[in-house]
């Protein structure tokens, strides 16, 4: 091949550089991300402050921590809610299991102003008002009567749990809550900055990928974003509050006290939308896997079954706990994507058909 034509069909000719050249490429890429990261770690934190100072709820890093916390908030709410509700409805059953001094009536002394007692007895019995007394001195009386517990408890139930502790996740330690904040900011300056650190990336990637190559990451990119968001959204929106309503059935049965704690919380609050977002580029990954040559569409159907025990024991490995509400919420989804996958490898189009050239292999080694 001539010098000149390999210049022509050099794919590389723009961007070829030295081994060196490429560190220094690099390092220069590595340092702009890492500064943009920075700047958007920053803004986020000077945000939150002039929400602070302003009495506003403008910011960042606060409003996600309220997001975080809004999904255990909601369920020990309604923990609370349906365990007073099943206590007051066992109280109205007969022969019902509560104990006798909380089911049946008890007798209390109350203090009440004899005036307004002698007038308001006056007035039900349609008598004369009784006489005002000549000074000012409140009179009281000490009067008995019976109350049923259950039902003074079910008349003030929803003033105590809005005027009550908020039920909410605990810190036990004293730097517990600015930990877990400045952790908040740091992956809200990672999520704001992830454009600008992935656009770096690519910069430098993309300067080794021939142009068939390019496309492929223009054309799959946006569905993999796609799915990823799907998976972060599945798990905020119907995951985690199914996961915490099931746990917290756990505790009712063997009546034990819930109590969260927020350290422990945010990291399961943040890991399992990241690991469902990851999980659900299982389609993606299984259609580069046969595209490469690595794996066939026959042999996805005909390992069906043994695929499904590996992601089972990948989710048993993944998930940051260990209980079987979590397992089967991701499972699920897993093996449905992979029958999307079977079903992109089957009808999408080939590398050829693009509409782009291919470079020949003996076209991609210098002569």
């Amino acid at each position: 091949m001539s010098s000149g034509n390999q210049d022509h069909e050099d794919f590389f000719s723009d961007t070829r550089m030295s081994f060196g050249d490429h560190i220094e490429d690099l390092r220069w890429h590595l340092w702009r991300a890492v500064i943009g990261f920075i700047v958007i770690l920053v803004l986020v934190f000077v945000f939150d402050f002039v929400g602070y100072a302003t009495g506003t709820h403008f910011g960042i890093g606060r409003p996600m921590m309220d997001l975080i916390t809004a999904p255990v908030e909601k369920a020990l709410q309604d923990y609370y809610e349906q365990r007073a509700q099943k206590v007051i409805e066992e109280s109205k059953k007969e022969n019902n299991s509560l104990p006798a001094n909380v089911a049946n009536a008890q007798p209390v002394d109350i203090e009440v102003n004899s005036q307004e007692l002698a007038e308001e007895m006056a007035r039900r019995l349609k008598l004369p008002p009784p006489e005002k007394p000549d000074n000012d001195a409140v009179e009281y009386v000490t009067i008995q009567a019976k109350i049923k517990p259950v039902q003074v408890v079910e008349g003030i139930q929803p003033a105590l749990l809005k005027m009550g502790p908020k039920p909410s996740v605990m810190t036990l330690t004293i730097m517990e809550a600015m930990m877990v904040y400045f952790k908040v900011a740091f992956v809200c300056g990672i999520v704001l900055g992830s454009p600008w650190l992935f656009w770096q990336i690519w910069s430098f990637v993309a300067a080794g990928l021939y142009p068939h190559e390019k496309k492929y990451v223009h054309v799959y990119g946006p569905f993999s974003l796609g799915l990823f968001v799907a998976g972060v959204l599945l798990c905020e929106f119907v995951v985690i509050p199914k996961s915490i309503a099931a746990l917290l059935w756990f505790n009712e049965w063997l009546n034990i006290e819930p109590n969260f704690r927020l350290e422990d919380w945010l990291s399961f609050a943040i890991m399992l939308p990241l690991i469902f977002g990851v999980s659900f580029q299982l389609p993606l990954l299984m259609l580069f896997l046969e595209r490469i040559g690595l794996t066939t569409l026959e042999m996805y159907k005909r390992y069906r079954r043994i695929a499904i025990l590996l992601m089972a024991l990948l989710v048993i490995i993944i998930l940051p706990t260990n209980d079987l509400v979590n397992f089967f919420l991701l499972l699920v989804p897993m093996c449905l994507l992979y029958e999307l996958g079977i079903i992109l490898c089957k009808y999408t189009q080939k590398p050829n058909e693009f509409g782009i050239e291919q470079p020949d292999s003996q076209e991609m080694v210098e002569v």
